[in-house]
């Protein structure tokens, strides 16, 4: 069973509004499915939009951000999020 999904797009909500409101869908979807948000962290864009959407459904959203953007975004980055995972770098973690 998948518990949760991995979304990694668009910081700025794009030129139409059919990506908002898919992102919001998208937010829903994860947690009608019973599943949790990871994602860049940020609350920009579409990604901010899909967390935000999930957290004000009920779900859980985790922000992955590389510590080099947390000093930047990190008023933004911590808002209302569930948790934020502080990465040394963006390839902290990988294998």
């Amino acid at each position: 069973m998948i518990k949760s999904v991995c979304v990694y797009c668009g910081s700025t909500t794009g030129a139409r509004a059919v990506y908002t409101e898919a992102a919001k869908a998208l937010g829903r979807a994860i947690v009608a499915a019973d599943m949790s948000l990871v994602y860049g962290g940020g609350r920009a864009g579409l990604m901010g939009l899909i967390a935000d959407e999930v957290l004000a459904n009920g779900g859980r959203a985790v922000g992955v951000i590389p510590e080099l953007l947390l000093g930047k975004l990190a008023k933004i980055a911590k808002k209302n999020r569930d948790q934020v995972v502080n990465q040394r770098t963006i390839w902290s973690g990988i294998t």
